[in-house]
Order: structure tokens, then C-alpha cells, then sequence
């Protein structure tokens, strides 16, 4: 197994978004079929983990928007919501 696979196979098993970034900039070639599967396989699942990363960090912005809204309420109202 290639060195790539291996780093971004532990990538995909930590969930290491940092490692995921660093292995999108690497170009992978190999002439090994079953090495190219291995790879559309696990970067597939990168797409995955990114896809939820993003929904969750998109979600913690909503909630950080609501409680900004909350605390704007209540200092424009001098504590009386």
C-alpha cells in the first residue's frame, strides 16, 4: 500500500480534517487497480466527513446568531427582555 493511502486511510478512520486538507493538495497516481479503488473509495468518505463538518460548523454559526440576536435584545433593553 501506497504512503498516500495509508495517511489518508488513518485520515478518514480520525476524522483528521487538518491531515484531509493537506492529502487534497498531494496528486495521487498509481497503476494499481485495486490501489485506485482503495483511494475513489476512501476520498469519498473524506467528502463525507467534510460535508458533515461543514453542516455542523454552518449550525453552530446559526446558534451563535440566535444567541447574538438574544444578547443585542437585551442590551438594547437595558436587561428587560
Amino acid at each position: 500500500m501506497s504512503e498516500y493511502l495509508s495517511q489518508l486511510k488513518l485520515a478518514v478512520i480520525n476524522q483528521d480534517l487538518k491531515k484531509l486538507e493537506e492529502l487534497a493538495d498531494v496528486e495521487f497516481k498509481s497503476e494499481n487497480h485495486d490501489e485506485i479503488t482503495e483511494a475513489h473509495a476512501l476520498i469519498g468518505e473524506a467528502i463525507k466527513i467534510l460535508s458533515e463538518q461543514k453542516n455542523k460548523t454552518f449550525e453552530a454559526m446559526q446558534s451563535l446568531k440566535k444567541l447574538r440576536s438574544y444578547t443585542d435584545e437585551y442590551s438594547n433593553n437595558k436587561g428587560y427582555l
